[in-house]
């Protein structure tokens, strides 16, 4: 016997079931989003009141942030309760060319109360390679949790910012091992990359 094919209606129907798993699965199996209904319905659910759902619904609209609607209810995402729901937020807003996200995504590094959180708006800032992101990771790196500061240094390589590589390396006394090894690392792999100059620079600072 063929098993019953399930249908827009269906989805539809399941998007409204007691359990928040078979709400999950069917935001899992909608459709791709191409009408301003479908669009409407799974908004609804970035306010369900299971996590997961709301996750799973900011990984189906996010191709969708194009949208003004979409991208101010992920916007909002960035305020949710539950940290998971706000690192998603924070990956699906990542690559929008918008210097307002720039600032929110700062702000989370800078504010959020979830460590996680804070490191995957680091990480999304990376990508962005925003002018004066360097001056920012320093400033976000003073007093910060190890793992942030970790996060700190390894973007600060990944960038190259030489000035803020050489500011970076002022703060070694004061950071726990793991981290001025993390410090030592991108030191030395940028002084193999620039050579002379880089100890030239570091006079300078």
């Amino acid at each position: 016997m063929l098993a019953k094919r399930i249908t827009r209606q269906d989805l539809e129907t399941l998007l409204l079931h007691d359990r928040a798993e078979v709400r999950e699965a069917a935001v899992a199996y909608w459709p791709e989003v191409t009408d301003s209904r479908s669009r409407r319905l799974l908004l609804r659910r970035l306010d369900d009141p299971a996590w997961q759902v709301r996750v799973r619904t900011i990984q189906r609209l996010a191709p969708q942030k194009a949208s003004e609607e979409v991208l101010k209810a992920l916007v909002g995402a960035l305020s949710d309760p539950h940290p998971h729901v706000r690192q998603e937020a924070v990956i699906a807003l990542g690559d929008l060319p918008c210097s307002d996200i720039a600032a929110r995504l700062q702000a989370c590094v800078l504010h959020d109360e979830d460590l996680w959180v804070r490191v995957r708006a680091v990480e999304q800032l990376v990508h962005r390679r925003e002018r004066g992101l360097g001056l920012f990771l320093l400033q976000a790196f003073k007093g910060a949790p190890i793992p942030l500061q970790l996060s700190i240094v390894q973007a600060l390589g990944t960038i190259e910012d030489r000035p803020a590589i050489c500011a970076l390396e002022t703060f070694r006394s004061s950071v726990g091992p793991e981290v001025a090894e993390a410090i030592d690392e991108v030191v030395h792999r940028h002084l193999q990359t620039v050579g002379p100059t880089f100890e030239k620079a570091k006079v300078l600072v």
